[in-house]
């Protein structure tokens, strides 16, 4: 059997790529693609974003607003600098701004501590001196003035929304990988569905579409390879009906015009319409001829449904063509002779091995003898001829046979001219040609109307190999 074929008439390998390993690739695949993505996107997103937050005065623009907001709040709650429960309820709610109060030099409040000890309050002197104005407001309390410093953090939210949204991407482009790797598979498991569907319809010249190196692709080849079984089968049971239908038929009305004659030469002979007895005795011949007649075609008929039904012999072993031919061409050449034929057999056998099956050797030659003594002309010899052809058509072997060329064994004989045509059907021949098959050989026939010759030729290889 051929390999399976990954494209169309491209024979696979014998290793196969698994689906479940191919699955796992395309994920790592998609995973390597996806975090190379979103480092991309994240480079190019945090450049966008630095770039616009440094050349624009949003931070700037919201720290005023936070400002406002929290002076509101101040003044709406008659807040003091001492009030520390209530500031941090106001941070809680603002978790990007960062503010501190101070007075005189001296910090009050820092929205990172709600407590401000002495130890504390001295590590903020120092800090103190390297604030900048830009970012500090001079604030109303219940108890006076103070000074306030915010630093507000609002681009952060920013790299976060960008950081989700190159996540989002990222997962997106991961699952689209690995969807369109199904979406292969899946066009591919829908194509094979329709082309199933076609075979079952009665389809069966659709050839079913092979691709891949996986599990699919074995399956699809599999479904070809029974399609083309099953088509053969079928065209072989169709043409072994046609075959048979046509015997029948053929038998039938080959049979019709000798057993009329026979039944006119019995009503003759029971009614007595004769004149003397050796006209009797010539419708008794005439009978009998007829009678042999449809006994010969009776049992070739019998012959060539008990070979069709019949399982096939096996070949036997290669062997020299003197050793398989010659016995059975003896006994051949001395039953023409008995029945007065002059047979030519100055053979020279070929070094030559074939393989045939012994009984089927006997049945075909005892076919050809019959025929012989049927139409064959006494006056001329019958010439037995063995030829050896190195020059062979590719594909006559089956697969795996060893076959270097053909082995040619003919017989040519002079037809009998005052023959009355016997039998239309051929079924000898048909025998014979069925034989031959099922020893992978083949029989050729040529008749010009005045010389007849059957061939039957092997494949054979060179003795020694």
């Amino acid at each position: 059997m051929s390999a399976p074929f990954g494209e169309r008439g491209i024979p696979l390998s014998k290793r196969r790529y698994s689906l479940r390993v191919k699955s796992i690739f395309v994920l790592v695949l998609a995973a390597v693609l996806s975090a190379g993505l979103y480092y991309v996107l994240d480079r190019v997103g945090d450049w966008m974003l630095d770039r616009y937050f440094l050349e624009s005065d949003y931070i700037q623009k919201a720290t005023d607003r936070t400002a406002a907001q929290l002076q509101d709040y101040i003044k709406k709650n008659q807040l003091t600098t001492a009030d520390g429960t209530m500031l941090d309820a106001w941070n809680r709610k603002h978790l990007l701004v960062y503010y501190m109060i101070y007075r005189n030099g001296q910090p009050l409040y820092d929205s990172f501590y709600t407590d401000l000890g002495d130890e504390a309050a001295d590590s903020y002197d120092s800090s103190l001196a390297y604030l900048d104005g830009s970012n500090q407001y001079t604030f109303e309390f219940a108890d006076g003035t103070a000074t306030v410093y915010i630093e507000g953090f609002f681009e952060f939210q920013f790299y976060d929304m960008a950081n989700y949204i190159e996540l989002g991407i990222s997962a997106v482009f991961f699952v689209l990988v690995f969807l369109i790797f199904l979406q292969k598979k899946i066009k591919y498991v829908r194509i094979l569905e329709d082309e199933i569907r076609i075979l079952e319809s009665g389809g069966m010249d659709m050839q079913i579409t092979v691709k891949g190196r996986d599990e699919l692709a074995e399956l699809a080849y599999g479904l070809d390879q029974m399609r083309l079984s099953l088509n053969e089968n079928m065209q072989e049971k169709e043409e072994l009906l046609e075959a048979n239908r046509s015997l029948v038929t053929g038998m039938a009305h080959d049979l019709r015009t000798p057993l009329t004659t026979l039944l006119l030469y019995t009503e003759l002979l029971e009614k007595g319409r004769y004149k003397n007895e050796e006209e009797m005795k010539k419708y008794l011949e005439k009978a009998a001829d007829k009678a042999v007649q449809i006994k010969r075609m009776s049992d070739q008929l019998f012959e060539r449904f008990y070979i069709s039904g019949k399982k096939p012999e096996p070949l036997e072993a290669m062997r020299s063509v003197e050793y398989v031919l010659k016995d059975e061409l003896s006994d051949f050449v001395m039953f023409l002779e008995s029945q007065k034929y002059q047979v030519d057999c100055r053979l020279t056998w070929p070094e030559v091995k074939i393989a045939v099956v012994t009984d089927y050797m006997g049945r075909i030659l005892d076919n050809i003898s019959s025929n012989l003594c049927k139409y064959a002309d006494a006056k001329e010899p019958i010439e037995i001829s063995v030829k050896w052809k190195e020059a062979l058509a590719r594909g006559w072997a089956s697969p795996g046979e060893k076959c270097q060329g053909i082995l040619e064994f003919s017989i040519r004989n002079r037809i009998r001219q005052e023959i009355v045509r016997m039998e239309s059907t051929h079924v000898g021949i048909r025998n014979i040609e069925q034989m031959m098959r099922r020893m992978n050989g083949n029989s050729r026939v040529e008749n010009d109307g005045e010389h007849y010759r059957i061939s039957l030729r092997f494949p054979a290889e060179k003795e020694g190999n």
